[in-house]
């Protein structure tokens, strides 16, 4: 295939990708703007074909199918300007068939040749070059081709101006633009019949025509709107512009000898697809929002450009065969298993906020990614990834046989890919958006195409308008792209269309009152009202409408609120008024005087009742403050005792307060009571030990008794002991405590504080809490052996009261 015909090739692969692209961009109702990118297809697709035709019938049918696009193309671009310059005939459908016909009659006269002289006279086959070209003769008729293209010309021209002059564009510079695409093709077409050329021009100048169409068909119909929106599709457009020029550039200079010798293409394909990748890290740059995704793709980004970079010093610095060379390919692979590795920890980020970042543990990857490099980086030493059938002497990247390191560091990328898909897809949250996981599919699938492509060593035209490092970057940029323009990562490029769809009437507003949004529901407000509603909120409308505003970056961001229907409700509340306010006031003083006098009612018969319930304890306390005793020793014996009783009624009153509460008790408060009490009786010179086994709620009566027993236990045989063990258990059943005092006097007759001995000599008299133990169904048990009391309290959960206690 020649240089021309690969060209050719491009161009309409490239017309195809513009014509799908449009296709998916547009509606139904558009279907003049399609038409345009079809017939742009139809003619390259003649075009190309027509150039690797090897008979005279296949070149007049290619002839034939590029004049079907062009005659297509002049009533399709016509209809599109005035759809943009909202131009409409008054009889729409009639003149659009009038045009239709015309262009089909054009048709049929220029593909009669062969068949009829009218056009031609007399038509053959050449070849150029190794590229097929159809020798022609004109027939009298082949003017009417030009008069019909020069009308359109003309009529699309016409429109242009008319609608400028009279506004109809909203503004000049698009319909600049337009104007100037159309004498493009004007200057192109009338240059061809002139230059005795071998190459079809107006194939390139369609292709920049619909570009150039498209993106002032965006801006003038609404697209554009979008700031961020307009400049990432903008940008792509020039990125993929750049690259495929660079693959033309390489194709027609690789064809020609003189070209070839005189101009280095590799420099400027790594110019063009450098230039295309910066301009690809900008846009991630400016357009992602999380800190982690956009530092991932500028790395993968960058990593592209040093594919690109070690590329061109491989094929334009150092000479073929030499070691460089190998290890320059070799280090390829660095790229090649990284930047999956970047963009595939990128994706994990879906469906994750702003501020959040996935596990560290997916760096773990890194290792298996390092390793995969450094052994084809060592493949010198082991060729486990590319063994060379000549020695390394004589090595060559055709006469390889590729090994399992080869096969894991592609398997390493598939696996990679497919889980992008597979995450993108499990994490989007929008329906719509995952029936277009097919989508970023498509590059995988070129990429699987082209692999294969290579491995096998056949030679075609993709691999001739793309080396392995061209398509990569291409393939791989492409499918991140494609994830982000799709709505799967998070980017800013759709916010100004969510601003204006938004039901808040709200804008931004630079420092010098230009505003650079503004919601469809926004009202006009001037700098001076923006700026004084920062400090507190501005009326509007008689005051219908209040506004409010902030400082951010750079400016303002200010919102309006229509207060027009709270307004006249409070007109008609005031309106009705005056009484009933005046009653509610009354109501609610004379509620609040209630709810105050019953609170203090209550309060006052929660005091008094643990007053009442603490008062033996209290009078003891008054006993021994009104005789101290002048000796130091028995006087801090004395304040140690009145410490202990102390702490009952502080932690009972707290126990009564919490039970009046809550009805329930944490197991934790009773803990802490009698710990406090064993601490206080520690101190008093008595070795303890307390152990409790908390497991959780426990009925507030049964601890109030299980602490009022404790207590009474504790002031009958304090005086002489001098051990004493408290288990206290809190379990879903009731609660238990279990008591041993040691108390070595207790044999005497004797007792200290003058108390009788009660049982045997024993400090617990036989009626202990009888009447509190009846009360809540409980039982308390007691046993003395030799000089140490036994005590043991079961106060169970599901005990009812039963009419009596029993005590031993």
């Amino acid at each position: 295939m020649s240089g021309t015909s690969m060209a050719y090739g491009v161009l309409c692969l490239l017309s195809m990708m513009l014509a799908a692209g449009c296709y998916y961009r547009t509606t139904y109702r558009e279907f003049r703007l399609q038409l345009v990118f079809v017939a742009v297809l139809a003619v390259n697709t003649g075009y190309f074909m027509l150039s690797i035709s090897k008979t005279l019938e296949g070149a007049l049918m290619a002839n034939s199918l590029a004049y079907l696009g062009s005659a297509a193309l002049q009533p399709a671009m016509l209809l599109t300007v005035m759809d943009m310059c909202k131009v409409r005939p008054k009889r729409e459908k009639l003149f659009i068939a009038a045009l239709l016909i015309i262009g089909a009659a054009v048709f049929v006269l220029a593909s009669s040749g062969g068949i009829s002289t009218l056009y031609y006279e007399e038509v053959s086959l050449t070849f150029v070059k190794g590229t097929s070209m159809l020798q022609k003769e004109y027939g009298p008729l082949h003017f009417l081709y030009t008069v019909y293209v020069v009308a359109y010309f003309i009529a699309m021209s016409t429109v242009i101006l008319v609608s400028s002059a009279k506004k109809r564009i909203g503004e000049l510079k698009h319909a600049a633009f337009m104007l100037a695409t159309v004498l493009l093709n004007i200057f192109v077409w009338i240059a061809e019949k002139f230059v005795d050329e071998e190459f079809e021009f107006l194939s390139v100048s369609y292709v920049a025509t619909e570009m150039l169409i498209f993106i002032i068909y965006s801006a003038v119909r609404g697209y554009g709107s979008l700031e961020s929106g307009q400049k990432t599709r903008n940008t792509n457009i020039v990125c993929l512009t750049m690259v495929f020029l660079a693959s033309v550039v390489r194709i027609i200079i690789k064809s020609d000898e003189t070209f070839y010798s005189a101009i280095s293409y590799n420099s400027i394909v790594y110019s063009l697809f450098t230039a295309a990748l910066f301009l690809w890290i900008w846009q991630i740059k400016r357009r992602i929002l999380q800190d982690t995704v956009r530092r991932h793709l500028i790395a993968a980004g960058l990593l592209m450009i040093f594919w690109m970079t070690i590329r061109t010093i491989k094929y334009e610095f150092i000479l073929s065969g030499w070691s460089a060379c190998r290890y320059i390919w070799y280090m390829y692979y660095i790229p090649m298993i990284f930047i999956p590795l970047l963009m595939f920890l990128s994706v994990l980020h879906i469906g994750l906020s702003y501020d959040s970042t996935i596990s560290r543990r997916w760096d773990l990857l890194f290792i298996p990614a390092g390793l995969l490099a450094l052994a084809v980086l060592t493949n010198d030493i082991h060729q486990q990834a590319f063994r060379f059938i000549y020695g390394l002497e004589a090595w060559d990247e055709v006469n390889i046989v590729r090994g399992p390191v080869y096969y894991a560091a592609m398997t390493w990328m598939a696996v990679l890919f497919i889980a992008m898909l597979a995450v993108a897809f499990a994490r989007c949250s929008v329906a719509a958006q995952r029936r277009k996981i097919w989508i970023p599919a498509i590059p995988l699938v070129i990429g699987l195409v082209y692999t294969i492509l290579v491995v096998t060593g056949s030679e075609n035209l993709l691999l001739e308008m793309f080396l392995v490092p061209e398509m990569g970057c291409l393939l791989f940029a492409s499918f991140m792209e494609i994830l982000i323009c799709l709505g799967f990562l998070p980017s800013n490029d759709y916010y100004g269309v969510l601003w204006n769809a938004s039901s808040i009437g709200a804008g931004i507003m630079e420092r010098d009152g230009t505003v650079r949004y503004r919601a469809a529901r926004s009202v006009d407000v001037s700098l001076q009202q923006v700026r004084n509603a920062v400090a507190e909120a501005v009326l509007l409308d008689d005051g219908n409408i209040s506004l409010v505003s902030i400082h951010v970056k750079g400016g303002y961001g200010y919102w309006t609120r229509d207060i027009t229907e709270i307004n006249r409700l409070n007109r008609e509340i005031e309106n009705l008024g005056d009484v009933i306010a005046e009653e509610n006031t009354m109501l609610e003083a004379e509620n609040r005087i209630k709810e105050k006098l019953m609170r203090i009612k209550e309060q006052n018969r929660l005091y008094d009742h643990i007053s009442e319930t603490v008062k033996p304890q209290l009078d003891t306390i008054n006993s021994i403050l009104d005789n101290l005793s002048q000796e130091e020793e028995e006087f801090e014996m004395t304040m140690k005792y009145a410490c202990i009783l102390n702490s009952y009624i502080k932690r009972h009153s707290n126990l009564l307060l919490l039970q009046k509460q809550n009805g329930a008790l944490f197991g934790s408060e009773l803990r802490r009571a009698v710990a406090e009490s064993m601490e206080y009786v520690k101190l008093y010179g008595i070795k303890t030990l307390f152990s409790c086994r908390d497991e959780g709620v426990c009925d507030g009566k049964a601890a109030l008794t299980a602490y009022e027993v404790f207590e009474g236990i504790l002031e009958k045989t304090i005086p002489g002991a001098s051990h004493m063990l408290v288990f206290l258990d809190i379990c879903t059943d009731g609660l238990y405590l279990k008591m041993e005092i040691e108390i070595p006097d207790a044999m005497s007759d004797e007792v200290p504080g003058g108390m009788s001995d009660g049982l045997s000599a024993g400090r617990i008299p036989p009626d202990f809490m009888a009447l509190k133990l009846a009360a809540s169904g409980g039982s308390l048990e007691t046993e003395r052996d030799g000089a140490t009391e036994y005590v043991s309290l079961a106060l169970p959960r599901e005990t009812k009261n039963c009419g009596g206690g029993e005590v031993r």
